[in-house]
């Protein structure tokens, strides 16, 4: 009886955060190279990360806010995509530019016709931007930062592609895999703000 209730007492004390996280350890996680979520690539004096943002990063995102997540960013596979010289010590742009005109004409692409650059693959599907933005940040980052968002293709479980076709740099064309492995691991999250009251990391949708 008494080992019995020792169990119990165990169970109770370390059950309520098993295989749950708090909101802001989560987006720790993800943005820490341990998640699997980074990818990059340096060419010559050109350097590249893609970092993705699944879904369960922006559930986590709305209940450290306090707001009401509606599962809206289920259906997009996000991402932000840095871009520096290899010592992460100066944005490309301002690095390989050797006079105002082409600093501007750099600019130029990176705000317009850089989401053209940019491929989702999934399944058979090959998918554009739904969503871009270019952050100015005018120099006051050692690197230049593009948002994108694509629609999935299937489920977000499956893995995918995304694929650079650069016409500005030095990349040529580079392509991202992120394995079905390392999708499910991130996409099925249960949060816990305290013990005891958790939610999962599926949208909630409020009732019409």
């Amino acid at each position: 009886m008494k080992l019995g209730m020792i169990l119990l007492i165990a169970l109770s004390a370390f059950g309520c955060n098993d295989k749950k996280y708090k909101p802001e350890e989560w987006i720790r996680y993800v943005q820490s190279d341990e998640s699997g979520l980074k990818r990059e690539v340096t060419v010559g004096e050109c350097r590249m990360e893609v970092q993705y943002y699944p879904p369960s990063y922006w559930k986590a995102k709305a209940l450290l806010e306090g707001k009401t997540y509606t599962g809206t960013q289920d259906s997009f596979a996000r991402f932000k995509v840095y871009f520096s010289t290899p010592e992460k010590t100066k944005s490309l742009a301002h690095s390989i530019a050797n006079n105002r005109e082409e600093y501007t004409r750099i600019l130029e692409y990176l705000d317009g016709d850089a989401r053209y650059d940019f491929l989702f693959k999934q399944g058979a599907d090959t998918n554009l931007t739904a969503m871009y933005h270019y952050e100015r940040t005018y120099d006051l980052v050692p690197f230049d930062c593009i948002n994108l968002a694509f629609p999935f293709s299937a489920d977000r479980d499956d893995a995918f592609v995304i694929e650079y076709h650069d016409n500005m740099f030095c990349f040529g064309i580079q392509k991202f895999l992120f394995n079905e492995k390392t999708l499910k691991k991130v996409n099925h999250i249960e949060f816990i703000s305290q013990c005891g009251v958790s939610a999962q990391s599926d949208p909630v949708v409020p009732r019409q």
